[in-house]
Formats: structure tokens, C-alpha cells, sequence
């Protein structure tokens, strides 16, 4: 994901962060699921949710106490396509699809519902807030128009 946006090396690979890496002033989350999980092999996963839980603030020197929240600007929502159970390719980016999607708009969306502390999202929630997906080439440039549109 880092590579996709310029990045040479995200912050949540050499120390616990509360997001994935900052990319334009922006706190990144990536999130990915696939319907072939390395820890099940034997059949295709019927489970498609990514996490958004909130968490506390405080490990990432925020002032003014815990705050339970979002700590990320926008979420980058990863699915490997793959459902071939015995030609699992993680690696193969042809079988990724990428949903981004402003924290804002996910707030806003668990906030109608009555629960703004919200866990989990399912892929249907996802697709529908993102609109559509996007292809590895086009990450970067749906990244930055999601970006553009953020309230500041």
C-alpha cells in the first residue's frame, strides 16, 4: 500500500502507531480481507468485514486525556478477489480490489445508525460508501481525490 502512494517506508513498520502511515498530512488505516485466508486453505471464506474499531488516543502522544475514537483520516479497504482455494496468489496484485473511504464518512454513517462506536463494516457498507473500486494503477489517484474532499 505504501509503495502504491510514493511511500518509501510506512511508520507502522518500524514502531506501534495508531495508523498505518501519513501520506499528505493525512493518518492512513489499510485494512485487508480475502476469501482465501492463508490460516484456512480447505475452503472459501463467506466473511467479508474489516475492523473500525475505536480506539484510545493516548499511545500516540495526543494531549487532553483518552478519547475513544478513529484515529486515522481515511481507510484504505483491501479485498483479494481470489476464490480458488488450491492457486491462492496473495501476491498477485491482479486479484486486489481497493475501496477508500474518509473516516468522516464512516463516522457519519455508524452515527445514523445509532452506533458511532462501531466495531466492524462489512464489505457491502464498504462498496457502497466508496462508491467503487479501484485496481492497484489507480489507487493513488483515488487516494488523493478522497483526500481532496475531506473537510478540514
Amino acid at each position: 500500500m505504501a509503495k502504491a502512494l510514493g511511500i518509501e517506508k510506512a511508520e507502522n513498520v518500524t514502531y506501534w502507531t495508531a495508523y498505518d502511515m501519513s501520506y499528505r498530512g493525512m493518518r492512513v488505516e489499510v485494512k485487508a480481507t480475502e476469501y482465501v485466508h492463508a490460516w484456512n486453505k480447505k475452503r472459501v471464506s463467506n466473511v467479508r468485514t474489516f475492523s473500525i474499531a475505536p480506539s484510545n488516543n493516548w499511545h500516540w502522544g495526543a494531549k487532553g486525556g483518552r478519547k475513544l475514537s478513529r484515529q486515522n483520516d481515511l481507510y484504505v479497504f483491501c479485498l483479494n478477489t481470489n476464490r480458488e482455494v488450491q492457486n491462492a496468489q496473495p501476491l498477485d496484485l491482479d486479484f486486489w480490489e481497493f475501496y477508500v473511504v474518509a473516516t468522516e464518512k464512516i463516522n457519519q454513517h455508524t452515527e445514523y445508525y445509532g452506533n458511532p462506536d462501531q466495531k466492524k463494516i462489512s464489505l457491502n457498507v464498504v462498496k457502497y460508501l466508496s462508491g467503487a473500486a479501484v485496481k492497484w494503477d489507480g489507487l493513488k489517484a483515488k487516494v488523493d481525490e478522497v483526500i481532496d474532499n475531506i473537510s478540514r
